[in-house]
């Protein structure tokens, strides 16, 4: 008994000795900084230097302002903390021996919203069931977190400031604190661009039953574009098709397609292009024409298309005649060439003389003398000259 009590002493004698160092170690690092217009990160950069100390901040709460001017020689970390700190609304917290956190005073403002205090809620869809992954952010401090797998969530802000609730597949929603600590928030389906009907293989199907990788593109997005073919239409609408136009010369100005990166290195790696189901050369076509562009990028084209799919498969849909009135339509360009400048040309005795004193300088006769004296006393004729 006497022996296992011994032992417990001196546990937490050698307890309180490492506990003792460990604070003093915290407690005793000290630094010695001599900056003159200097920023905070630079403060921050020379304590890390210095001392086993790490800074953690979001770049927001920091200003880039130089007006810092401090000389401190072998004097703690906090001491100079204080100092740089001084007048800006930044407070700082010595987590541990390696560890300092910088933060946003938290100052009740009245004409600010109010304090600041944790508010928790629900986010759940119109059927009642919680969204889980929600992104929940305060527009006015410009924090954010995500609600768990039960849809709930908690974050700290004032009253009076703006949260923004948003996820992938429903429209986001504004709600702006009140005295209610408890939020219910219900975020409603944003099926827009659900029913629309894309272009897959041999038929057609809504986006909501998509699964493969196709992208859409509607006759809108391609006739506000001012370019003169199908190829340079597409290039920077569809996310993995790249476009290269290697030339700008009229007719031959179209952009290189590939689907992906390249997708063999001895073959073809342009994709398969299909007009109305028929393989066909998309440079060809009236651009006012095409009714939509469907690309299918992934493997599945393949089982449709064969081998010849293996670098994607471009669909073109054109326009086809509707029932109702005439439409015509009309886009006209202009442009007006002018060159930068023109050289000034010289009269005719100017040039022979020019040519002479070419020739003498090569040693070689001159071919205009007796010619540049005729032009110059005026006796030149439409028949001899």
């Amino acid at each position: 008994m006497k022996k296992r009590l011994k032992m417990q002493c001196f546990a937490l004698f050698f307890l309180l000795c490492v506990g003792g160092i460990a604070h003093a170690q915290i407690k005793e690092q000290t630094v010695t900084v001599n900056l003159q217009n200097a920023t905070l990160s630079k403060v921050f950069s020379v304590i890390e230097k210095q001392t086993t100390y790490h800074f953690s901040y979001r770049d927001l709460v920091i200003d880039n302002k130089s007006d810092i001017t401090i000389s401190k020689t072998s004097v703690p970390v906090s001491e100079v903390l204080n100092t740089v700190l001084a007048g800006r609304n930044l407070e700082y917290t010595i987590i541990s021996s390696k560890s300092i956190v910088i933060t946003d005073k938290q100052v009740n403002a009245k004409g600010g919203g109010g304090s600041v205090k944790k508010v928790s809620g629900s986010i759940k869809d119109e059927k009642g069931e919680p969204i889980i992954g929600a992104l929940i952010k305060n527009s006015s401090s410009n924090t954010g977190v995500m609600s768990d797998t039960n849809g709930k969530f908690i974050l700290e802000a004032s009253e009076e400031s703006i949260l923004t609730v948003s996820y992938i597949g429903y429209k986001t929603k504004r709600i702006i604190v009140k005295s209610n600590d408890n939020l219910n928030i219900v975020l409603d389906e944003d099926v827009r661009n659900l029913d629309e009907v894309v272009v897959v293989g041999y038929g057609t199907q809504r986006k909501i039953n998509l699964t493969g990788s196709v992208q859409s593109i509607g006759s809108n997005d391609i006739v506000r574009r001012s370019v003169s073919n199908g190829s340079n239409a597409l290039q920077g609408l569809v996310p993995g098709l790249t476009a290269v136009q290697t030339s700008g010369q009229p007719g031959n100005d179209q952009s290189s397609l590939k689907i992906r990166g390249l997708g063999s290195l001895n073959s073809t790696v342009s994709p398969l292009i299909l007009i109305d189901g028929v393989e066909g050369d998309m440079n060809r076509i009236d651009l006012n024409s095409i009714e939509s562009v469907s690309v299918l990028k992934d493997v599945a084209s393949a089982s449709i298309y064969g081998s010849r799919a293996s670098n994607g498969v471009i669909l073109i849909t054109t326009k086809r005649g509707k029932n109702g009135k005439i439409k015509v339509s009309f886009n006209g360009y202009t442009g007006v060439n002018k060159p930068t400048s023109l050289p000034e040309e010289t009269n005719a005795v100017e040039y022979m003389t020019a040519m002479d004193q070419a020739r003498l300088n090569n040693n070689e006769t001159p071919l205009y003398t007796d010619i540049i004296e005729i032009y110059k006393n005026g006796g030149v004729d439409n028949l001899n000259y």
